[in-house]
């Protein structure tokens, strides 16, 4: 919001603050024709805002029918939460510069969740919030601590993403980014009897090894932040 207003301010008032002989601020005057009705918010695509919202509710309705109606709203409400918390919502990258109160992940589609996905959607468009929405589900998935679930859960999760790349293809692009976003993990926290993983875009009992033991030195939220990066979701 605060970005927002002070766009808008130098867009319309580019100049520099004048004063009279009295030491008076003299009133600016706006540099470009001021609107004289109000437009409906639109998302960077031009979509208009409440479209958008309703056709991503309908996404998430239509699928993951094992998930409950609670379920998805507290993934959802977890991957804005951790959308905002690196400052993707900013328009300049400032991770830790908030766009909204951290929501309570609690599965209630309160007003506070409406009104952080209505201006994650303003901001990023429904694209980014799908990708928001699918790390959320992640980051879910991963406080269970349930690896031999690992590649049913990160296929159903992540192949979404890419709509336009047959499921045969983008299933090994994911866990490849997961077993580098393991390995990079494992070397950052010094962890010597980790043996790395080979990337090859399969995830079977090696790899489900890995995100087990990882997950349990640095935390689901570690794992699913660097996995974020690696797959290019923190992106501005």
């Amino acid at each position: 919001m605060r970005d927002d207003v002070e766009t808008w301010f130098r867009h319309y008032y580019p100049g520099e603050v004048t004063w009279n002989a009295t030491r008076k601020m003299v009133p600016p005057r706006p540099a470009h024709p001021m609107p004289q009705k109000s437009t409906p918010p639109i998302t960077p695509n031009g979509e208009p805002l409440d479209a958008a919202l309703n056709r991503f509710v309908r996404y998430v309705k239509d699928n993951n029918p094992a998930l409950s109606g609670g379920e998805k709203v507290t993934a959802l409400q977890n991957g804005l939460n951790l959308f905002n918390a690196e400052g993707v919502l900013r328009r300049k990258p400032q991770p830790g510069a908030h766009g909204f109160l951290p929501l309570k992940e609690d599965g209630d589609p309160g007003p506070k969740t409406r009104a952080a996905l209505r201006q994650t959607l303003a901001r990023l468009g429904p694209n980014r919030v799908t990708e928001a929405y699918a790390l959320g589900r992640f980051n879910t998935f991963a406080r269970t601590a349930d690896p031999d679930a690992l590649k049913t859960e990160t296929e159903s999760i992540f192949t979404p993403l890419y709509p336009r790349t047959r499921a045969a293809e983008a299933h090994p692009l994911v866990a490849e980014a997961l077993q580098d976003t393991l390995n990079q993990l494992a070397g950052e926290d010094d962890d010597r009897d980790f043996v790395p993983l080979k990337v090859d875009g399969a995830i079977g009992p090696k790899t489900q090894a890995g995100f087990a033991r990882i997950l349990a030195r640095v935390g689901p939220d570690s794992v699913t932040r660097r996995l974020a990066r690696t797959l290019a979701l923190w992106r501005h």
